[in-house]
């Protein structure tokens, strides 16, 4: 009896990873883009970086969870910054070497605004600013396999992230994202 539990408990420790990180498609990209804030009527570029793990749940859509890191500085006295963290899902509309794709993510903003004013040569005052909100980003984009298996491969991803609870100051971003994909494959 106790080497039947022994030999299952083997069998869960080596097959179950195997089930849950078999076709999981990790994304890794740049991106620039263009931050608009309605109220000042302005807009700023920025750059950053997503990481993101997709499984499939089924042949042709994805879901997974994703974080993302982007800097504004319209000039050296103001720095914005803003990590997301989402969970996102995506639908595949063909599962050849080229798949465009589309989806949408929800999740969570921590806004970091810091202002530098010098009042006086060698003298500054800093306001820091942090915020959290709700973040909706739907993207669209363009997946090339560099073979049939689908190991290994590139990006291209349009990314809109809107921040519907910032009422007083309503924010968004529209970035272009470029990068590399790497599927895990079953054990």
């Amino acid at each position: 009896m106790r080497h039947t539990i022994k030999k299952g408990i083997g069998v869960i420790l080596v097959f179950f990873p195997a089930i849950v990180f078999s076709q999981v498609i990790l994304k890794a990209g740049v991106a620039v883009g263009n931050r608009w804030n309605e109220t000042l009527n302005s807009q700023t570029l920025g750059k950053g970086f997503r990481l993101t793990a997709e499984k499939f749940v089924a042949r042709q859509f994805s879901t997974g969870l994703g974080i993302s890191y982007f800097s504004f500085n319209p000039n050296k006295s103001v720095k914005v910054r803003f990590n997301f963290y989402n969970l996102q899902a995506a639908y595949y509309f063909n599962t050849k070497r080229w798949q465009p794709y589309l989806g949408a993510g929800i999740g969570y903003t921590k806004y970091i605004d810091k202002t530098s004013i010098e009042l006086a040569p060698g003298i500054f005052n800093t306001q820091k600013r942090e915020k959290n909100y709700s973040v909706i980003s739907p993207y669209l984009g363009l997946k090339y396999n560099l073979n049939k298996a689908g190991k290994a491969g590139g990006f291209l991803q349009l990314n809109t992230d809107f921040v519907p609870s910032a009422a007083t100051q309503p924010i968004g971003f529209i970035s272009f994202e470029a990068g590399f994909v790497y599927k895990l494959q079953k054990l």
